[in-house]
């Protein structure tokens, strides 16, 4: 069930499936509580609580509940205080990353354990060419049309579109990372972009900073991709020396999207081993 709540921070979108122990999941870039997340059901059945909120900007959060990863991080926490949830597991996706670490470093005690998969760190991000690109089609004016083109083309062109995704997902030959996926694989990934929106939350990631990563003192696995053409394995590399004690998982996946790839297996056991 997907619900609204006002917090002292702001208002905030979120749903919750499962029982068990708290996961506070923060999704990368262009989603919300909506957007499919290919570990929920491994988590929901290894006895986790997935809770998922829109992240400010996103589905029917505000971007006044936090424009900064400072302050999304404190209206994560004014959620969790809203939820009763003491303490949970953070999981930080892609651009959600900062926001994360903010958590992590402005509240050490509401973050039991944090997982950091392919996400945004201390390193610049993004590059001054997508910079621009997402100013241009990801601002809250234009950013329903360019997704709205997006899902036409690949529903009509399906073999178009996703090689054209994978030019801002990879590091290698986007037709070539295309073509070694499975149908089955083809089909998921199209249904999680077609799915996505930028609404006004994109144009702040963009924005965010992660602040001081020695702060963070909850245990923490940072999961990469060798080929991550959206957010580098340098993130990963970075976060895993400044962050005490972290434990650093890189995987050949073909692209940013870990989560589809054969290696997903491999990581899902790594992180059940690491949550304990």
């Amino acid at each position: 069930m997907i619900e609204v709540v006002e917090t002292p921070r702001g208002r905030i979108e979120y749903r919750i499936d499962g029982q068990g122990r708290p996961i506070l999941l923060l999704g990368g870039g262009h989603t919300d509580c909506r957007s499919p997340f290919e570990h929920e059901r491994y988590l929901l059945d290894h006895g986790f609580k997935v809770i998922a909120p829109s992240r400010p900007g996103y589905g029917r959060t505000p971007a006044s509940s936090g424009k900064t990863a400072e302050e999304a991080a404190d209206a994560m926490a004014a959620l969790l205080d809203v939820l009763r949830v003491g303490r949970a597991v953070v999981f930080g996706i892609a651009a959600g990353g900062r926001t994360a670490l903010q958590l992590a470093g402005r509240h050490p005690d509401r973050v039991e354990r944090m997982v950091l998969e392919c996400a945004v760190t201390c390193e610049p991000w993004p590059s001054k060419g997508a910079r621009v690109f997402s100013t241009m089609f990801f601002n809250p004016v234009i950013e329903g049309l360019s997704w709205g083109v997006f899902r036409l083309l690949s529903i009509l062109a399906p073999r178009k579109a996703l090689p054209m995704v994978m030019k801002r997902l990879s590091s290698m030959d986007s037709s070539a990372v295309a073509g070694h996926m499975k149908p089955e694989t083809q089909k998921r990934v199209l249904e999680f972009l077609r799915a996505q929106r930028s609404r006004s939350g994109f144009l702040l990631d963009i924005r965010h900073e992660s602040g001081d990563l020695g702060r963070v003192t909850a245990p923490t696995l940072i999961v990469a991709s060798m080929y991550d053409g959206a957010v580098s394995a340098r993130h990963a590399e970075e976060a895993a020396a400044r962050i005490k004690g972290s434990k650093f998982l890189v995987v050949p996946a073909e692209s940013h999207l870990v989560w589809f790839s054969p290696y997903k297996d491999d990581i899902e056991q790594k992180i059940s081993s690491f949550l304990g």
